[in-house]
């Protein structure tokens, strides 16, 4: 009877670890891993218009093709319906940074499951709820994403990414709950590269709708988050900050889409009282916005042309008349077909004296631009999990 009970223990045991062995739809030593290289190439030509009280306007040819990047990924089958794999991406960064002529910005290692995602490395930092539909991500960077305390403002991807250690728990795939530590860039000199050491936490909480189901639903997404910073400096007030954001479709014609996006920020500042350089900007109590109103036709389920209305408005309370920037931008792109999009973007952006002088900008800037966007992806031995590696990069029609 003993002996009985002995091989029906070991029976259930090794059924039990049998179970956990397998992996669906077959065997993870039996599949091959994928393979996704991706690209999206930006190219844009133009004009800047600056203007300032009393003096001429400068006016300055302008050729871009920054935020065009080359990624790419590896990721196989595990047990239990696991996932894990590595992603890789280079990035030609702005003109004006100290980043040289190639940015690494990533290189991170994940392990996902249906309901879990856990990533490890550099990649884009946890700074909004919401994507607004400008040309390049960095557009509308002061009304739409929190700002790096510890940047000296000469180089924007220190706003947009870092080295970071991120969980997102996910519940049927529309309710999003992460939390991560962060190594946001020290600037001038460190470039992410040296100092892998913790200065920045944060969790955000969204409900973000099924892509399939995105445009027939009246919310997209709705969100909150928020962010703490170390300073090291005892002396200063602790930083951080707290975002909202929402996503709506004002109509849900799957012809003519049309949808409305708001986005706000509040950061407590350190205490600084004076609006001296471009880091004090960042380390100053204030408050900053965006609201997009973005149209989208599509035809045979494809999107063939998109307009977007954007503003943003900035007001820094700790300046010694309460300091302001704020931004108009309008754009439109045309599918030319897969992966192939024309289009054009204005933007108009003013500010203040003080921020004027600790930006280096003039009171208003007028940028105008045409633009070609190329994105291309190419998968050997594609999994039964579908997701696209550009998913990743900034995405103008979001």
């Amino acid at each position: 009877m003993t002996k009985s009970k002995h091989g029906l223990g070991i029976f259930i045991v090794s059924s039990w670890l049998g179970a956990l062995a397998c992996v669906s739809p077959a065997d993870a030593q039996d599949i091959e891993p994928e393979l996704s290289v991706g690209a999206r190439a930006v190219a844009s030509a133009g004009v800047d218009i600056g203007t300032d009280p009393g003096a001429p306007e400068e006016v300055a040819g302008v050729l871009d093709f920054s935020d065009t990047a080359l990624l790419v990924r590896g990721q196989v089958q595990l047990f239990n319906e696991w996932l894990g794999g590595s992603l890789i991406g280079i990035q030609f960064p702005d003109s004006d940074s100290n980043l040289g002529v190639l940015f690494v910005h990533q290189a991170n290692v994940f392990l996902q499951a249906q309901w879990l995602d856990i990533r490890a490395g550099r990649t884009r930092i946890q700074s909004s709820i919401l994507e607004i539909p400008t040309l390049r991500d960095d557009d509308f960077l002061p009304y739409s994403d929190t700002l790096n305390p510890f940047a000296t403002g000469q180089t924007t991807e220190d706003h947009q990414y870092g080295n970071v250690v991120e969980a997102t728990v996910n519940y049927e795939s529309q309710y999003f709950l992460a939390a991560h530590a962060e190594h946001l860039f020290l600037t001038p000199g460190d470039g992410g590269s040296v100092d892998f050491s913790l200065n920045s936490y944060g969790a955000t909480l969204a409900y973000r709708s099924i892509p399939a189901r995105a445009d027939q639903q009246v919310v997209r997404t709705i969100g909150a988050g928020i962010n703490y910073y170390d300073v090291p400096d005892d002396t200063l007030a602790p930083v951080w900050n707290v975002m909202a954001g929402a996503a709506l479709n004002v109509s849900t014609d799957p012809v003519h889409l049309l949808d409305a996006r708001a986005q706000v920020i509040y950061a407590h500042g350190d205490g600084s009282t004076v609006l001296a350089d471009a880091n004090s900007t960042y380390r100053t109590r204030n408050v900053r916005g965006a609201l997009t109103l973005r149209y989208q036709y599509t035809e045979a389920e494809l999107p063939k042309l998109q307009v977007a209305l954007m503003g943003g408005y900035a007001r820094y309370f700790q300046g010694a008349d309460g300091e302001e920037t704020a931004s108009l931008a309008l754009n439109g792109f045309y599918n030319l077909g897969y992966g192939f999009q024309i289009g054009a973007q204005y933007q108009v952006s003013l500010a203040t004296m003080q921020i004027r002088a600790a930006l280096g900008t003039p009171e208003v800037v007028h940028r105008a631009e045409l633009a070609l966007v190329f994105s291309y992806e190419l998968v050997v031995n594609r999994l039964p999990i579908r997701s696209s590696i550009l998913n990743v990069e900034h995405g103008y029609i979001p």
